[in-house]
């Protein structure tokens, strides 16, 4: 489903339908290495952490943090975003291709939230919903940096894709459940 937020500009939503049997074998994986990462986004507040995640198809520096280690799992769903992201860039009658260039996880335990940033230079972002529980907190999405708001909602297995320059935040989490997200970075190459 295309949605109009903003005069020219979309919010995308589509469940991802394997997201149920990710979340059984990611979410105790998560569970047992979320402390080990070093939570590299300033405008994560309370408690959450953001980690990087690396897969075969984008390989992220060895400089970077320690990855969690589910390789394996998410190349499938790496397909589906860009799958996805294709059609989302349909709806701005781009003649491009998305490529997804950076993913991470983030970990949103009681009143965790991300505050309002933006992902400089990147088109889009794509934010798949793992787990996420009644009043786990939801999306805002600014017009501008003093623009209006309005509220995205997503629903656990849900994927939203949306432009990145946009600024956005999360609500706290007030769901005594934690609120996990697979987020990626795309980036458009030429046809």
């Amino acid at each position: 489903m295309i949605e109009e937020i903003f005069q020219n500009k979309f919010v995308y939503k589509t469940r991802y339908p394997k997201a149920s049997d990710l979340a059984n074998l990611l979410i105790s994986k998560i569970e047992d290495n979320i402390e080990l990462e070093y939570n590299f986004f300033s405008n994560m507040k309370d408690g959450g952490i953001c980690c990087v995640v690396e897969n075969n198809k984008y390989p992220l520096e060895s400089q970077l943090p320690k990855h969690i280690p589910w390789v394996d799992y998410l190349n499938e769903l790496s397909n589906f975003v860009e799958v996805h992201a294709l059609e989302y860039v349909n709806a701005y009658n781009l003649s491009v291709i998305p490529k997804i260039e950076g993913s991470w996880i983030s970990y949103y335990p009681d009143h965790a939230y991300f505050d309002f940033h933006k992902h400089i230079g990147v088109a889009a972002v794509a934010v798949l919903y793992l787990q996420k529980k009644e009043n786990a907190g939801n999306m805002w999405i600014k017009e501008s940096d003093e623009g209006e708001s309005v509220e995205i909602v997503g629903n656990e297995g849900e994927l939203i894709i949306f432009p990145g320059f946009l600024p956005h935040k999360t609500t706290p989490n007030l769901s005594n459940s934690k609120r996990i997200v697979i987020t990626f970075d795309i980036m458009y190459t030429s046809v």
